[in-house]
């Protein structure tokens, strides 16, 4: 409330039993407040809310989001342009720890531009989607709460109720995305899986386009699942190439493409792309992906036998980012290079010398299978949803 009650003509707040200082606190910033029992649909709280409301137009926000100062500017700028009687919905971008993502946030107060949805609702107009427009000027900074296990189950049983119903076909690719990601939390992988290609089978017979982000975010899981449940590089590099052609600026697609060449043995398309990279979107690479996309090189260099090429790159890496992986396939390159006593001392110097001979083992087998599925699970728990 803090971040928008110098740009709100009124501030309405519907209370459905909170048992802390809500009320309290709504009422300090001037708010009006209602109260209604809970009936299990967020929809209906919303829609009590724009009841009571009495402005040309309507600015949503929840009580995990704040509003960014640089945003009220365009904010006012939109309500003084637009016309509030054409039922139109502008989406702002939230952005958290998570990724970021458009929802709506500004609308007129139409009697028949409504929410729809027991959970994860959405605006009608008539009964149909009303015309949307994506503003990067509106931001929404979204604050990641601790993973709640009783609101995951409890909203993926409100998620499943609506998939009962007869829904559009933009309706059904957005539950199925919804129920996707909560199978995704609650690490049911298989189940999410069928989930997310339930959803993008119903996205490509609905009017979303595929620039739009939410077909980027539908993505992504497809790409991280068909390589953890189906084991399938293929399927999941087509995934990651048609995400980069529809949203070439998604650095982290391209993290995957190179990933995922490097299993597929394209070794140097994999050490082109992380060159690429590595000089023209790195700014916009997490720092663990950063690391990863190092381990890689690393790796398609070992199994093109430059061993000491790969020693060189998990050396430097594993001064700065000291992880058991890492440190496991340096000692590999290094026994591939014949430097044994340079091996067993490395690993010696980790403090775990007492698997060194393991180690020697390891090497005369299939080490390098080891350490990938190994690699692969990390990958996952690092870069998941």
């Amino acid at each position: 409330m803090l971040s928008i009650h110098e740009i709100a003509d009124e501030i309405i707040v519907v209370d459905t039993g909170s048992e802390d200082a809500t009320v309290d606190i709504a009422e300090s910033f001037g708010a009006r407040v209602f109260f209604h029992d809970w009936k299990d649909d967020f929809s209906l709280a919303r829609n009590i809310a724009l009841e009571k409301s009495r402005g040309k137009w309507i600015f949503v926000i929840d009580a995990d989001e704040r509003l960014d100062e640089s945003s009220k500017a365009e904010i006012e700028y939109l309500i003084k342009k637009e016309n509030p009687a054409i039922p139109q919905v502008f989406n702002g971008r939230v952005v958290g720890p998570e990724h970021a993502f458009y929802k709506r946030v500004l609308f007129p107060r139409l009697p028949e531009l409504l929410f729809q949805g027991m959970v994860h609702e959405s605006l009608v107009y008539k009964g149909e989607v009303p015309q949307q427009w994506h503003n990067f000027k509106i931001i929404l900074h979204h604050i990641k709460k601790p993973f709640d296990l009783k609101k995951q189950k409890y909203y993926l049983g409100l998620i499943k109720k609506e998939l009962d119903k007869s829904l559009s076909n933009e309706q059904y690719a957005v539950y199925y995305k919804h129920l996707g990601d909560h199978y995704l939390a609650l690490k049911k992988r298989t189940l999410a899986l069928d989930a997310y290609l339930c959803a993008k089978n119903y996205f490509e017979r609905s009017v979303f386009k595929p620039e739009d982000l939410f077909f980027a975010h539908l993505l992504k899981p497809l790409i991280q699942l068909h390589l953890s449940v189906q084991k399938s590089p293929t399927k999941a590099y087509q995934y990651a190439e048609l995400c980069a052609r529809y949203h070439p600026d998604l650095a982290e697609v391209w993290c995957y493409l190179a990933y995922l060449s490097f299993l597929l043995e394209e070794f140097e398309r994999a050490k082109l792309l992380i060159e690429e990279i590595l000089e023209y979107k790195r700014g916009a690479v997490s720092i663990r992906w950063l690391i990863d996309l190092q381990f890689i090189e690393a790796r398609c260099l070992f199994a093109e036998s430059d061993y000491v090429g790969a020693s060189s790159i998990l050396k430097s890496l594993y001064q700065v980012h000291p992880q058991h992986h890492i440190l496991a396939c340096l000692c590999l390159s290094l026994i591939s290079e014949h430097k044994f006593s340079q091996a067993i001392q490395t690993w010696g110097r980790s403090g775990v010398t007492s698997i060194c001979q393991l180690l020697k083992e390891l090497a005369l087998l299939n080490f390098w299978t080891s350490v990938e599925d190994y690699y692969l699970e990390d990958l996952m728990l690092s870069h998941s949803c």
